[in-house]
């Protein structure tokens, strides 16, 4: 019986095709065999078309796969059935990381644009561009010994 989960902890999807990303480049390695046994002879290897150093990735419900890519600010969907590009889609500046909502929609976080892109996973396009704010703060959330909430401090 084959995991449920993939390396690094992402999830298997249809086919048993999980995501890893290259080292540098601009294609995302598509990997089809067991999780718990990566390196045997039952994987094989198809490099992907992307955006420009692929970075985040994450998985819908779908199938699909979301690849952000940090110096194309876009978002390349792979159809993880046929390991075929499905669309590029716009995102801020440095696409860092990406969430799938239970509701499919897929979150990607621009950290240069400081700002949330909201893609549906059912037509790959935009749904909204979430502002989250001013460049990054150095202040950091924590608890202390006299407090039951999180309480903002800053970093030294």
């Amino acid at each position: 019986m084959e995991s449920t989960t993939g390396w690094l902890g992402a999830p298997a999807v249809a086919g048993g095709f999980r995501p890893a990303v290259p080292a540098g480049g601009s294609g995302v390695a598509a990997v089809r065999g067991l999780a718990a046994a990566p390196f045997s002879a039952a994987f094989s290897t198809v490099t992907i078309p992307a955006g420009t150093t692929p970075l985040a990735v994450a998985v819908a419900q779908n199938g699909n796969v979301y690849v952000g890519n940090a110096n194309s600010a876009n978002v390349t969907v792979i159809n993880s059935t046929t390991n075929t590009v499905l669309a590029t889609v716009p995102a801020g500046s440095d696409p860092a990381m990406i969430a799938v909502a239970p509701n499919g929609n897929v979150y990607v976080t621009n950290q240069s644009s400081n700002n949330v892109t909201v893609i549906s996973s059912a037509t790959n396009t935009v749904l909204a561009t979430v502002p989250t704010g001013g460049a990054r703060s150095r202040w950091r959330w924590r608890r202390t010994a006299t407090s039951t909430s999180p309480t903002a401090s800053p970093t030294t």
